[in-house]
């Protein structure tokens, strides 16, 4: 099951909850149990606030489709507390527990969040409008830090990725990292006409610069001395770009040019140009070390995922889940190792969550 919660962009967008028959006060229905901990309605309806779920399901559908819809993300809703209860669960047996270490990322991802709405007062201010609270806003973040932590620890072992496998895995996958080929270059851009010196006085000042450089002086201290163009504060340097997304003009310069070489002076429609390359990458794919890290990235995470199942049925061997709601179909999102019993009331129609 694969249901993000991002920590560190919640949107706050918080509606009613579809009407559940009440087993306790309104918004505390109890709808399911991990062991001797519960999971209500509050606790789903908090979970879809903060992922912006309930905001893009109301925005994109209506009627009998908006219902079809908001059941079912509720009922994933359910699924995911019910997962992360089972794992916190076997943290607290196992005697993971969160650190001083923990605790101050805790703090800076809620200190990331505040800032993005200016002060702190903001802050709770809007999660008081969306139905929230920050002690809400910290119970996830640090149930979501634990939850880290744990899995961490326990799929740690053999995901180590070797140079051997890493390389085989780039020869084989070899289209993925194609790229097109790139040149990095600086420029010294002279104005002239209009406002502007004349053009003989621009080609004067020009030529006194290739005099300068032809003397062993810098290109880039140069371009933040005398250049009027973009990038002048960086030394005329430009990012990496692909020659065919430069003007034909320019490109047709620069293709005659190597590493290191200065262009003649370019004369176009009021400036002159002066060009250097810095570098010209015309590999077509992206080189096996950069890709490395991304390389080891992947590899490493599937080879998690590839041990998950077998942690998840001791995960769910520690626990009885009992589910009170839409027994059936949040089963079903389940992996098939748990341990549920559904509970449906006598002559009474059972309730989805």
């Amino acid at each position: 099951m694969k249901y993000l919660v991002v920590i560190a962009a919640f949107a706050f967008s918080v509606a009613a909850i579809a009407p559940l028959r009440a087993q306790e006060e309104a918004g505390k229905v109890v709808l399911a149990r991990v062991n001797e901990r519960v999971i209500t309605e509050l606790d789903v309806n908090r979970l879809l606030g903060m992922t912006g779920e309930r905001k893009r399901v109301e925005s994109k559908y209506r009627g009998a489709r908006l219902d079809e819809e908001m059941q079912g993300i509720l009922r994933k809703a359910l699924a995911v507390l019910i997962e992360e209860t089972v794992i916190e669960i076997n943290a607290t047996l196992e005697g993971v527990k969160l650190d001083d270490t923990d605790r101050k990322r805790a703090e800076s991802v809620m200190d990331e969040n505040a800032r993005k709405f200016g002060t702190r007062d903001n802050y709770e201010l809007l999660l008081k409008e969306s139905g929230l609270t920050v002690k809400d806003i910290k119970r996830t973040v640090t149930r979501l830090l634990l939850r880290q932590k744990y899995l961490q620890a326990r799929l740690y072992v053999d995901t180590y990725v070797s140079p051997k496998e890493a390389r085989e895995y780039y020869e084989k996958n070899k289209p993925s990292f194609a790229r097109r080929k790139t040149v990095t270059y600086r420029q010294i851009l002279v104005k002239f006409g209009g406002a502007n010196r004349g053009r003989n006085a621009a080609i004067k000042l020009m030529d006194n610069i290739k005099d300068n450089l032809e003397k062993g002086a810098d290109f880039g201290a140069l371009a933040g001395q005398f250049s009027e163009g973009p990038m002048k504060d960086e030394g005329g340097l430009w990012p990496p770009v692909p020659p065919s997304d430069l003007r034909k003009n320019i490109a047709d310069v620069i293709a005659t040019l190597k590493g290191g070489d200065v262009s003649k002076t370019i004369e176009r429609e009021g400036d002159l140009l002066l060009i250097k390359i810095e570098h010209k990458d015309d590999s077509p794919y992206v080189p096996f070390e950069q890709a490395r890290a991304d390389i080891v990235k992947i590899l490493s995470g599937r080879k998690r995922e590839n041990k998950y199942p077998e942690l998840e049925k001791k995960f769910y061997a520690r626990v009885e889940i009992e589910l009170l709601h839409a027994a059936d179909e949040v089963k079903a999102l389940l992996p098939d190792c748990a341990q549920i019993k559904g509970q449906k009331k006598d002559n009474q129609e059972e309730t989805s969550p």
